[in-house]
């Protein structure tokens, strides 16, 4: 790792590690690792393939990705299958024609998904909207969210609606 000044009030501490190991990272912790081979490696190539579009992409900064992109962490204890599945598909990314491009991926999207497009801009023609999910919709019940903020950390926004204040 190394430390990086931005400002005169802060530092960021950037992890290095390669990329193998890191795709292993996100794979042990965006599925479970007793999922399908098959479903390991189509992971390992989406999380690889977005990663190498988001260091393409940041060139110019101190770090690739960061740890909000997706589920990193140095896994406790290896899954032979995560390692044979990274190994496996080791350089292996998408492309469209000839480009690396944003893999977007998720572990759970409530039942209805977006298209990409709306959300975010880059040249590439999206899939079209999905309007509804099966998987997620049947599953919806096993995952939940929350979060919770202190009335004085929200704010209305310019737009009419609400956000957390910095």
């Amino acid at each position: 790792f190394f430390v990086r000044k931005v400002s005169s009030r802060g530092l960021m501490l950037v992890n290095v590690i390669p990329l193998e190991e890191y795709v292993e990272g996100v794979v042990e912790n965006e599925m479970p690792t007793s999922w399908p081979l098959s479903a390991l490696k189509a992971q390992a190539v989406a999380s690889r393939t977005f990663s190498v579009f988001r260091m393409l992409a940041a060139r110019d900064k101190a770090y690739d990705v960061r740890p909000d992109f997706q589920a990193y962490a140095v896994p406790e204890n290896k899954s032979e299958n995560v390692d044979r599945a990274v190994k496996e598909t080791a350089g292996i990314v998408m492309v469209y024609k000839g480009r690396v491009f944003p893999s977007f991926f998720h572990g759970m999207c409530g039942g209805v998904t977006d298209y990409a497009g709306n959300n975010w801009n880059y040249p590439f023609k999206f899939p079209e909207n999905v309007q509804y999910c099966k998987f997620c919709s049947e599953n919806v019940e096993k995952v939940t969210w929350s979060c919770s903020f202190a009335a004085g950390d929200i704010e209305r926004t310019d737009s009419g609606g609400y956000g957390r204040s910095s």
